[in-house]
């Protein structure tokens, strides 16, 4: 198995399909498939005959292998995998080489993943814990595969992570890749940093080897890092909570798997094709031929990142438009001249007060939060002031309109 197998999935894919076919042989033929490569020198080294009639029963074997997987109701893409893995093994396990496993044509994706929203997505991710929704979003801005996100360690994020640095670079090296893909390196952007800081703050302490990823149960952990079935049951028993996708027959795919994740950087990472197959670690001919300078890609990724993120970004009030409101209420204010000066003031400031606490409703940035509750905290004081002393209330007014002035300047400062 190690001779044509690159990956653990492979190996686990390879075994099941093998050990499907071994059960076959034995149910129809009685024949074990491991005694195979025996008898094939056995039959190569006898008489041609024997050869011919070794080669015939190896042929029956596999068509009416193929029809079972037809009557079972494998579609044509998974029979083709499964029959290129008995030829496999027929080739390389057994040395039976002159003989081809007649594979199904014409080969076409009966069953396709819907594409997701960015609402789904938020959706989704409303409902998760911590760590499930680090993950969900970490596959939307790394569009890798979920198996290489299990296998990050902390070694991998470090330089960036503690430097605070955006888009936050992850090394991906050879060996946690796919289809021998050469080392290289991916982002993510400020939401995914965000509730990465979150996560691992938890923890008392951690090492460069430590994985991202830890259980929730020691115990349950088989293997050196979290299984990717992990996270994908969860998702599709979540899909189906919120009723985004409907329960579909046993054994068929649902239209929102968590593999959607994944196609939704590649769909929407606005960037060159060439530095998103390289990010998502796609294989590609382009792969000797592209720059390896880490800022350069960090420059595309931002180009990229307004798209693909998730979450809006809360728009600022800026230092004009500030100005322009205050200046439009003191105009106001200098207008009037029907009461007195002093509860004109304090009119306006409630009525400047009430604007801001919507803007505050709406942007709910946090340079804004600060922003306008220091306007409101000095506007409350000299309003409580100017009530205790009715008898000066020109110069009140005044005091009030300068609080006004300092309370902005302090803001924006």
């Amino acid at each position: 198995m190690a001779k044509v197998t690159e990956s653990e999935t492979t190996e686990t894919v390879y075994n099941s399909r093998i050990k499907a076919f071994r059960d076959f042989v034995k149910a129809e033929f009685n024949i074990d498939i491991e005694q195979l490569k025996r008898l094939w020198r056995e039959a190569k080294y006898s008489s041609l005959k024997d050869r011919e009639k070794f080669l015939d029963l190896i042929s029956d074997i596999t068509e009416v292998y193929a029809v079972y997987l037809k009557q079972q109701g494998f579609k044509v893409t998974t029979r083709h995998s499964n029959l290129s893995v008995v030829q496999s093994y027929l080739h390389k396990g057994c040395g039976i080489k002159d003989f081809d496993v007649d594979l199904p044509k014409r080969l076409f994706i009966t069953y396709h993943n819907r594409d997701i929203t960015k609402e789904e997505i938020k959706k989704i991710l409303e409902h998760c814990t911590l760590r499930e929704k680090l993950f969900y979003l970490m596959m939307v801005e790394m569009g890798v595969r979920p198996r290489t996100i299990v296998k990050l360690r902390y070694w991998m994020i470090k330089e960036d992570f503690e430097n605070g640095t955006l888009p936050l670079k992850i090394e991906l090296p050879s060996e946690i890749l796919k289809d021998r893909v050469s080392s290289r390196f991916t982002f993510v952007g400020e939401d995914a940093f965000k509730l990465l800081k979150e996560y691992l703050s938890l923890r008392t302490s951690i090492k460069d080897d430590d994985l991202i990823f830890q259980p929730e149960v020691k115990a349950r952990m088989k293997k050196s890092y979290l299984s990717p079935e992990t996270f994908s049951n969860k998702f599709s028993d979540l899909v189906l909570e919120l009723g985004l996708v409907e329960r579909t027959e046993k054994g068929k795919p649902k239209t929102l798997r968590m593999y959607c994740l994944r196609k939704y950087f590649i769909n929407n990472m606005t960037c060159d094709s060439m530095y998103r197959k390289f990010w998502s670690c796609h294989k590609s001919i382009e792969d000797h031929y592209i720059a390896k300078d880490v800022e350069k890609h960090r420059e595309e990724y931002v180009k990229g990142y307004t798209n693909l993120r998730i979450y809006d970004v809360a728009k600022t009030i800026t230092r004009e438009e500030l100005e322009t409101i205050v200046e439009a209420r003191v105009q106001k204010v200098l207008k009037r001249s029907s009461k007195p000066l002093h509860e004109i003031i304090s009119e306006e400031t409630k009525d400047v007060v009430s604007l801001m606490k919507e803007m505050r409703k709406e942007e709910g940035t946090e340079s804004a939060k600060k922003l306008f509750g220091d306007i409101v905290k000095d506007l409350q004081v000299e309003i409580e002031k100017s009530i205790k002393d009715v008898q000066n209330q020109n110069r009140l007014a005044l005091k009030e309109l300068k609080t006004l002035t300092k309370a902005v300047e302090k803001a924006l400062d």
